[in-house]
């Protein structure tokens, strides 16, 4: 009975999973999340930027504007309290928009360009991973508040950074351009750890990650190689998730063990 327990594990990762549902937007999807148990696809457009699914079987229920913001500075979106942040990546000043579940709209100023965004690791506030002038990572309170602002100096090794996930200990996943490609920062931007993978599962440009907060898991968007692969707290190679086409964006959602990819003007949706 172990015997077979353990082959199956083995199996499991060693197997690339299949979707359980692919769906279509109308543009393509450069974010993803889940609010009050709806799906909010953030596409590239200039207007109706925000269209909303059901979490169930993925029905389209409506779409929402966010105003002033154009198709090029279209870079990610977030959850909040009872809303989704969107960055915006040439507005000036730095701006995040905030859409609340009831159509309201405002605008926070930030102190970088933002071209990644999370929920802190306790869901309370926003990560913005900044570029521009200085890269750095950019911690808000549910308010818009600046918790922690982290410069990411050039000695880290950190270039161009895209997105970055908290971890359960405080600190920080970043994926970006330099030669590293993903390490772990604290929240004094000192790097302790640069990723552990063999050459065979070398990252090429991972450009967005998401987490398992149940478990340490580390997924990342490898676009360049078409793939999703999960890592281990420690940034050990453990499997490759699947192969798509130029993967975009992620969002894993924690109560359903749901992983959702953005593909193109694609979402595929991944029982994990």
């Amino acid at each position: 009975m172990m015997t077979l327990l353990v082959v199956l594990v083995v199996v499991m990762f060693l197997t690339d999973a299949k979707p359980i549902h692919t769906f279509s937007a109308t543009s393509p999807v450069f974010g993803i999340t889940v609010v009050d148990n709806e799906l909010y696809v953030l596409c590239a457009r200039d207007d109706d930027q925000i269209e909303v699914f059901t979490t169930t079987d993925h029905a389209p229920q409506r779409r929402l504007p966010v105003p002033g913001l154009t198709s090029s500075a279209v870079v990610d979106i977030a959850a909040g309290q009872n809303c989704v942040h969107i960055a915006d990546c040439i507005r000036r000043p730095q701006t995040i928009h905030n859409v609340s579940l009831n159509g309201g709209l405002s605008t926070w100023k930030v102190p970088v360009w933002a071209y990644g965004l999370s929920a802190t690791y306790d869901c309370s506030g926003l990560l913005i991973t900044g570029r521009g002038r200085k890269n750095a990572l950019v911690v808000l309170n549910g308010q818009g508040q600046l918790v922690h602002q982290i410069e990411l100096l050039p000695d880290t090794g950190i270039e161009d950074p895209n997105h970055s996930v908290q971890l359960a200990n405080g600190n920080f996943v970043v994926c970006h351009c330099g030669q590293s490609r993903l390490c772990i920062v604290d929240a004094g931007g000192k790097v302790i750890q640069t990723d552990r993978l063999a050459d065979y599962s070398y990252l090429t440009y991972p450009v967005h990650l998401a987490v398992d907060r149940q478990n340490g898991y580390v997924f990342v968007a490898d676009q360049l190689c078409d793939r999703v692969v999960m890592l281990g707290p420690s940034l050990q190679f453990l499997r490759q998730v699947i192969k798509l086409a130029q993967p975009r964006r992620l969002y894993f959602h924690q109560e359903t063990r749901r992983l959702y990819v953005s593909h193109d003007c694609y979402v595929s949706v991944i029982q994990m």
